[in-house]
């Protein structure tokens, strides 16, 4: 346990411990050199009265003032987040992410916290989407600090927009700690790729007024015009009403179709969701 000084167990300021510590010098000092000025501290002229008591006076004052600097009491320890530790002050994970076909890295792959229920007969629930973004080297580094304790263990899940499911794959993390080197290999020869590759769909939600919509962008990178693209979403119950106790509900899907998306346009969407809810992209095609 660290310790703390009483002026700061006390929380009086650092410049009034400095002015009681030329003070009490300036008290030791006067039986001495009484009326001398020294800049800093000046000593005043005392009686020779005064002067005989400052001799035993002065030394217990300065040595008093000294100890009120020291550091000699324990500092107490902050009290803690419920459900967390100490050790989750370190917690992160890093790795590499990278094609067991070619053992080429793959870049530009997201990765999901999930919580690991296996205990319970149930199935993985999202903790937190888009932790982490693989990079070109196919790295990538998860700050975890915000995970509680009774939250634990933990899985990694990877999804990309091309990709038509998420993959919940890597090590099962138990406790908080510093996980390095999570090597986690993905066979792309076994992965089924979404169609239309070119066109690339962001969504997430946002609550305008007493309403919560899916909001996002669908862009078309490639070099010819769809005449209608429709996205489709799987929505269920979010993650805060798990956490109040409703129990994991399939609220069914939603659809949004973009018509006349030309080459290289971006064009946004906005669909009214019946409350605040969990999304999932489960695929992207073309419609009449």
């Amino acid at each position: 346990m660290s310790k703390q000084s009483l002026l700061a167990l006390l929380g009086l300021p650092d410049q009034f411990g400095v002015a009681l510590l030329l003070l009490a010098l300036a008290l030791f000092l006067a039986p001495y050199l009484a009326g001398h000025d020294f800049g800093v501290v000046k000593i005043p002229s005392f009686n020779p009265a005064a002067r005989r008591i400052l001799r035993f006076i002065g030394p217990v004052c300065l040595l008093a003032v000294v100890l009120l600097h020291v550091p000699l009491v324990d500092k107490p320890t902050p009290p803690q987040k419920e459900g967390h530790t100490v050790a989750e002050a370190t917690c992160t994970l890093s790795g590499l992410v990278f094609d067991s076909d070619t053992n080429r890295p793959l870049a530009g792959v997201f990765l999901d916290l999930y919580r690991d229920l296996s205990n319970m007969q149930q199935r993985p629930t999202v903790l937190k989407p888009g932790v982490a973004t693989t990079g070109p080297d196919g790295k990538f580094s998860i700050n975890c600090n915000w995970v509680k304790q009774s939250q634990f263990p933990i899985l990694l899940a990877l999804r990309n927009p091309n990709w038509q499911a998420t993959r919940i794959t890597g090590p099962k993390i138990e406790k908080p700690g510093q996980w390095e080197g999570i090597n986690i290999p993905i066979a792309m020869s076994e992965v089924e790729l979404k169609p239309l590759p070119d066109v690339w769909v962001s969504f997430s939600d946002r609550k305008i007024g007493p309403d919560w919509f899916l909001v996002g962008i669908v862009e078309n990178k490639g070099g010819r015009t769809f005449a209608c693209v429709r996205a489709r979403f799987h929505i269920s119950t979010s993650y805060q009403d798990k956490m109040e106790g409703e129990p994991d509900r399939d609220l069914g899907f939603v659809d949004v179709d973009v018509r006349d998306l030309g080459p290289n346009e971006k064009r946004p969407y906005q669909t009214k969701l019946p409350k605040k809810v969990g999304i999932g992209l489960i695929s992207k095609q073309e419609c009449q």
